[in-house]
């Protein structure tokens, strides 16, 4: 998973918001605070929390606020090749096994999306259309446990009401995961919605892992569960390597998953305005690429969502890194969203690099919890700190949040989870750190107040310990520990997440 790297600074535009308070809770206290507890609490202190900004004149309406003025801090928000962390007081930065040197900031404002929204059969290349559904139309979910709702045989759409939830159980370099849906399902207590992949691109076959990807569609498919595949460009060629050719093969693997009656969601090339990898910021080949994958798979594979997943904001647009876009350039200029000349924190980081809602089925992004530098300690979130994340509250204002809602996409947390080290560098560890780390997250992650702020529409936890680049052992997972395991099942009883039927 996740190295760590100091972030590039920018330029503040108006002066930060004040840091709300926050209170103790002892990382070994079996107490966790309730969902809503924050709220409470800053009533008792009254506090007040900042207007928001003012609306400037670039493509998002919203402008970049500063951070803090520590340099570190221990959430973030992000995805799976470059993870970043963001919370009150500054940010840090982490990174993938075998890529340490181009991991920069992931951290978006919100994930404001329409959780009430439903896809319905658009006219170009079957591209799903979404509407807000009605009650003689929508299946909404239970107010407390979970709910089971048939994902066979249709694409993946919001249920109003709950999170789809499930879980990562495949990829690169894990030590300990789950053995199988079915077991994941036994540990949880109710049916995972949908179960992730991690693959590469391949020339050759379309898709690296293409046989292994089948084999977990037909492990997914005996559990009534959808299919999540992240595929990456990695060769050196990047979007350069995707042909006609390229795009027919993973379009047919798409459709032979589909055939299998198993829902496939396709997370293609995700941080496209990164500057750390092959594919990343092209915003124009990029576009031009995804319009094409979207056209071979709605042509072939009509229960293929599309996710786009764009980096956060935090640090764009990373000019040291390798893949930067280079001043004078077409890029470049495309990048320079408010003319000025200069590609900066002023310019929106999400616009050039996306095709368009007809080529779009969800929005994605990452939401993980870890520790401050120096890193290599248990630490446990504060109060509503994934509410910050995922609302923007204290970072940034190019909210991913507005810019799904605007587009009326759904939002889906692609990959979250919360760092525990059975061997800190320092600090606190056993089964009660563990099990209050585990349960303070997800209790904040399925809070039903940022559920109602954000629109949180789909929920899948990095259920997976590995060892990193760090020599850091790193365990993410709900279910690994049994002690930690009994009373996380426990808690899904009263949580608003959709499982598989």
């Amino acid at each position: 998973m996740p190295e760590y790297h100091q972030l590039q600074p920018f330029t503040p535009r108006s002066p930060a918001a004040p840091a709300p308070p926050t209170p103790a809770y002892s990382l070994a206290d079996p107490m966790l605070p309730p969902p809503g507890a924050h709220d409470q609490y800053l009533q008792q202190v009254g506090y007040a929390p900042p207007a928001p900004p003012a609306a400037s004149s670039h493509a998002s309406a919203f402008s970049p606020r500063p951070l803090d003025a520590h340099p570190y801090s221990n959430a973030h928000f992000s995805h799976h090749v470059h993870h970043y962390q963001v919370e009150d007081t500054g940010m840090k930065s982490i990174g993938r096994v075998k890529r340490v040197n181009r991991r920069r900031l992931i951290l978006f404002g919100g994930l404001g999306v329409l959780v009430a929204a439903a896809l319905t059969v658009g006219v170009l290349f079957g591209v799903g259309v979404l509407h807000i559904p009605t009650d003689s139309d929508a299946i909404t979910a239970s107010r407390t446990g979970p709910t089971a709702v048939s994902f066979t045989g249709k694409k993946v759409m919001p249920v109003p009401g709950g999170v789809i939830f499930g879980a990562h159980l495949w990829g690169d370099n894990i030590d300990w995961a789950p053995s199988s849906p079915q077991e994941w399902n036994q540990f949880a207590g109710f049916n995972g919605a949908g179960f992730g992949i991690f693959s590469s691109v391949d020339a050759d076959k379309g898709v690296r892992d293409y046989d292994l990807v089948l084999e977990k569609a037909d492990a997914v498919k005996a559990t009534g569960a959808f299919l999540l595949l992240t595929i990456e460009p990695m060769d050196p060629k990047g979007l350069d390597m995707i042909t006609d050719d390229v795009l027919a093969k993973i379009a047919g693997l798409a459709k032979k998953i589909n055939d299998k009656g198993v829902p496939l969601m396709l997370r293609f090339a995700h941080e496209m305005n990164g500057s750390w990898n092959p594919w990343g910021q092209h915003p124009q080949k990029y576009r031009e690429t995804w319009k094409r994958l979207a056209k071979a798979v709605r042509a072939q594979a009509p229960m293929t969502s599309l996710v786009w997943s764009p980096n956060g904001p935090q640090g764009y647009p990373w000019a040291s890194e390798t893949y930067a876009a280079k001043p004078g350039s077409d890029d470049y200029a495309a990048m320079d969203t408010n003319g000025d000349g200069v590609v900066d924190a002023n310019d929106d980081p999400y616009s050039p690099y996306f095709p368009g809602t007809d080529y779009v089925d969800w929005i994605g992004g990452s939401i993980f919890h870890f520790d401050t530098y120096p890193f290599g300690k248990n630490e446990m979130p504060k109060a509503n700190s994934a509410l910050d994340m995922v609302m923007g509250g204290n970072v940034s204002s190019w909210s991913i949040a507005k810019f799904a809602k605007d587009r009326n996409l759904p939002f889906g947390a692609f990959e979250t989870g919360i760092i525990y080290y059975p061997k800190p560098v320092s600090g606190e560890t056993g089964t009660d750190v563990n099990r209050n780390l585990k349960r303070a997250w997800l209790a904040q992650l399925l809070d039903p107040n940022l559920r109602k702020q954000s629109g949180l529409a789909l929920a899948i936890w990095f259920e997976i310990a590995k060892t990193e680049a760090t020599n850091l052992y790193r365990d993410f997972s709900l279910f690994k520990e049994p002690a930690v395991r009994s009373d996380i099942k426990e808690d899904f009883k009263r949580y608003s997440v959709v499982g598989a039927k």
